[in-house]
């Protein structure tokens, strides 16, 4: 990468250096979240792989046909589990879930001291003027060099 001068390598400096940061805290939710849904998976294929083994004769049909109803059920209850559990591993997903009553209802079943866990008006706010003070230097940079020109 060659070196440019003046506004455009400033730029390109600090849009990297941002999506760096946005591209650790994303594998860090990953990472978080590759536990639980390694152990949902397992069941899932566990369904599958059965099916597969069960000789395909007549005597089996039952069981296979109950493997493939369970296979199709655990993608779905894997699919809920999952989309309820992601608020649990990452901020911006619980500051959208908040807003939904289902959620607000799953948080009311916990006791005072995990729901207060999940009170993000103080963090969002201030991860938001951490990401105002960002794009307001990138502006005033900006604004800067087309001063100087």
């Amino acid at each position: 990468l060659r070196r440019r001068g003046g506004s455009n390598f400033d730029h390109y400096s600090l849009a990297r250096t941002y999506q760096l940061r946005e591209n650790l805290s994303i594998m860090r939710m990953i990472l978080k979240m590759a536990g639980p849904v390694y152990t949902w998976m397992v069941i899932l294929i566990s369904f599958f792989v059965l099916h597969m083994i069960l000789p395909k004769t007549s005597g089996f049909e039952l069981a296979r046909n109950l493997l493939a109803a369970m296979f199709d059920w655990m993608i779905a209850v894997d699919v809920l589990f999952i989309s309820l559990t992601l608020p649990f591993f990452d901020f911006r997903f619980r500051r959208i879930a908040v807003e939904i009553r289902l959620f607000r209802w799953i948080l009311s079943l916990h006791n005072s001291r995990i729901a207060s866990a999940f009170a993000v008006i103080n963090a969002s706010e201030d991860r938001r003027q951490a990401a105002d003070v960002y794009f307001n230097w990138l502006d005033k940079d900006l604004d800067r060099n087309k001063n100087l020109k």
